[in-house]
């Protein structure tokens, strides 16, 4: 896959959809195009198959937001009675939402001027603020923290037997696997 500086990495991207009221991955897409323009109609359609219906909103990241995209979501939003909050631009999860502007939207606002606006209205706030909640990258890959990534990786020790156990069948039974030969529990 291509990535922004210009080299080639095997890697690969995911879309997923997730439930926002109950934590539930219901879609998933995995390629390796290396933006999400594509990929909004396809995570739409296998969300739809799976869960057999549509949700009553919908919100997405700045990835999403072209015309194209934007322009199928009105036809969606129109057949299926359902809407779609989609950041024009990207936001930090932390940055707040800016207030909507009064008035009429201008009858020349491009479909991405208008996803703007709804997005800063009451109801816009509201939703996209879940997502910002929700397990929205449930294919993200996740990195330890930093003094994890540079301690140096110790050898399991084996177990011992708890101090006061006399024999076989008191204490706690305790196993162990070497290291070393990847051997079971020795027996006695």
């Amino acid at each position: 896959m291509k990535t922004a500086d210009g080299s080639n990495h095997h890697a690969c991207t995911g879309q997923g959809v997730v439930d926002a009221d109950h934590q539930v991955i219901n879609a998933t897409e995995l390629n390796n195009v290396a933006i999400d323009i594509q990929q909004l109609e396809p995570i739409i359609k296998r969300a739809m198959d799976t869960v057999g219906g549509t949700p009553k909103t919908w919100s997405a990241d700045a990835g999403f937001c072209p015309a194209a995209n934007l322009e199928h979501v009105k036809d969606v939003e129109a057949e299926h009675a359902t809407e779609f909050f989609i950041s024009a631009r990207r936001m930090k999860h932390t940055a707040p939402i800016p207030d909507s502007p009064r008035g009429r939207i201008p009858a020349n606002a491009t479909p991405g001027e208008r996803m703007a606006r709804k997005l800063r209205t009451k109801k816009g706030k509201k939703i996209y603020v879940r997502r910002k909640a929700s397990n929205s990258t449930p294919t993200a890959p996740t990195r330890p923290p930093e003094r994890e990534r540079n301690q140096k990786k110790q050898p399991p020790q084996p177990l011992q037997r708890p101090s006061g156990a006399a024999g076989r069948g008191q204490g706690t039974t305790t196993t162990s696997t070497d290291p070393q030969t990847g051997a079971g529990p020795a027996r006695n």
